[in-house]
Parts: C-alpha cells; structure tokens; sequence
C-alpha cells in the first residue's frame, strides 16, 4: 500500500479482507504505534536538521466525514489540495520526529513549528536549518537550551550572525530524507482522508527507507 498508493479495496486478497488491513491500520495509527516504533529506533542526535516539504493531496483525500479541510492538514492552492510536511532528522538521516500542517501559501511559516519539534529533544544540541528559520524567539530559546543554531541570517537582518558554513553543509540530508519518502507513493501523494492516516503513513515510510532500498 505504502510502495504502490493503491486504493484500500484493491489490496490483493491474498493479505487477506481489505477492510480487516485497513481497520488494523487504523488502529496502529490512533494508538500511536508507528511512532512510538520510531522513537524506540531513533540514536541519539547531537546535530538536528529541520525543513519541511510540500505533498500534493489526490481530489479524494478532501471530504473526511465530521472534518474541515484545515482540521485534516489540507491547504488549497491553485494546483488543489495540498499538505505540509515538517520534520526533524539526524545528521546521519534518521527521522525525529515531524507534524502535518496545511499546505496553502502564505498559511504558517515554518519557523512555529520549530520549538514545538524541538523540545521534546535533548537539549546542547546543534540545530541546522535554512534562513527561514532565522527568528529571535527560536534563537533565543535555542541558546537558553544550550543548544548551537546554524540558521543563516535573513537578508534583511541589520547584523547578520556568521554562519558555519562546513556544519550548514549538512543540511543537504533532510532534503535527501524527503526525497526518499516521495519515492513512496503514499506519500509522494497523499491519499488519505484524514491527517492521521497520513501521518501513520509518514511515520511508516521512514521505517522503511532506513531499512529498505526501495525505489
């Protein structure tokens, strides 16, 4: 389902009822088990990498019964439906931890998302980012932490801070990470009606590119 994106109903009867998959999917993903497998998996990090990225949303994840559009993570931009991606890895590429947000333009920037990302965390961490992450709350709760921001300076800064540009260069890894997801159909498109279903999937998905050499 994962690999393929295929519909619930076309699962092959040879993994048995669909409906029975889906129902045990669903109840992975209410009891938190994709993640709680990941963070039992995940090594200890002394350099977090944070981006986000961009999913486009299939028509048919629009509709969730009981739901607005924005409740499930789904923005509307001139392309369709769309949903955010955040998330947090290692350096060595290992997912952290990451949240759904709408997609739309102009919605929220990226930077709100950081701290609640991050302070679940150790602290004395190094965090690595792009220059939209470049805020005073983030930096000033960062060093509280003990924690080393290497976040290039917005253009528009008065003083522009000095950026380590061999630790920047790292950075590179988290855009390779999404890269890998994407090659997922489930989660290079997003089919799910609802944020959590989607999520599980994510969750998944990182499973299985840290153990796989899927395509």
């Amino acid at each position: 389902m994962l690999r393929t994106g295929a519909p619930w109903r076309d699962l092959p009867e040879r993994f048995g009822l669909w409906n029975s998959v889906f129902r045990r999917f669903r109840r992975w993903v209410s009891s938190g088990r994709w993640s709680h497998v990941l963070q039992r998996q995940a090594e200890p990090a002394e350099w977090v990498l944070l981006d986000s990225t961009i999913i486009k949303a299939h028509p048919y994840a629009a509709g969730a019964r009981g739901s607005c559009a924005e409740a499930e993570a789904l923005g509307r931009s001139r392309g369709g439906f769309t949903t955010k991606v955040h998330a947090a890895v290692s350096s060595t590429g290992k997912w952290l931890i990451s949240c759904l947000t709408p997609g739309q333009p102009g919605q929220d920037a990226d930077v709100r998302f950081a701290i609640p990302l991050l302070q679940d965390l150790p602290p004395s961490i190094s965090v690595i980012a792009d220059r939209a992450y470049d805020s005073n709350a983030l930096l000033e709760w960062l060093a509280e932490r003990g924690s080393q921001a290497v976040i290039p300076a917005r253009k528009n800064r008065g003083a522009p801070r000095e950026l380590a540009r061999d630790a920047y260069a790292v950075r590179n890894v988290i855009e390779r990470f999404f890269g890998r997801l994407k090659r997922l159909r489930r989660v290079g498109t997003r089919y799910d009606k609802t944020a959590s279903s989607f999520a599980g999937f994510v969750a998944f998905a990182a499973l299985v590119v840290e153990h796989t050499s899927w395509s």
